[in-house]
């Protein structure tokens, strides 16, 4: 006679469920990968680029729209001549 017989299907159910998690975790623990030392956020090289340098970026902001107004300037002078 099977042992599995003996135990009824909620016991049965319940050792399977617990075999099968631990089979789970150790395969997860396999094939985890240790995280990588640089992995902050954010990761994109923008990002970093505009939260680490937040002053370069208003200087280089205002400039730009600096040269966008000073365009439009210019297009309505000729406009009204």
């Amino acid at each position: 006679m099977n042992p599995n017989e003996k135990r009824s299907l909620i016991e049965q159910r319940s050792i399977l469920r617990h075999e099968l998690l631990a089979q789970r975790l150790l395969i997860a623990a396999k094939i985890a990968q240790p995280p990588a030392k640089d992995t902050v956020y954010p990761r994109s090289m923008t990002m970093l680029f505009l939260t680490r340098k937040p002053e370069f970026v208003i200087k280089l902001l205002a400039q730009c729209a600096t040269m966008l107004i000073g365009a439009r300037r210019c297009r309505s002078k000729k406009n009204d001549e």
